[in-house]
């Protein structure tokens, strides 16, 4: 398999106020036609959300989401 860099100032980027999002794959209104996944890995997000705030609730079908809190 090849080696592919993605360096972090070349991610996808998005300030709502209450959410940061950095993005590895395209998302959102973040489109890069030569990042679109790796595999069946479709989205591979970096979010800081503001206390007290964070997404109402939404489906994802077909779907595994994993949150990591730090």
């Amino acid at each position: 398999m090849k080696k592919e860099i993605h360096r972090s100032e070349d991610r996808g980027k998005s300030e709502l106020g209450w959410l940061s999002s950095r993005f590895s794959f395209s998302f959102a209104d973040y489109s890069n036609p030569e990042r679109t996944g790796f595999g069946k890995l479709l989205v591979l997000n970096d979010d800081v959300i503001a206390p007290n705030k964070g997404f109402g609730a939404h489906s994802h079908e077909n779907m595994e989401i994993i949150t990591l809190v730090n």
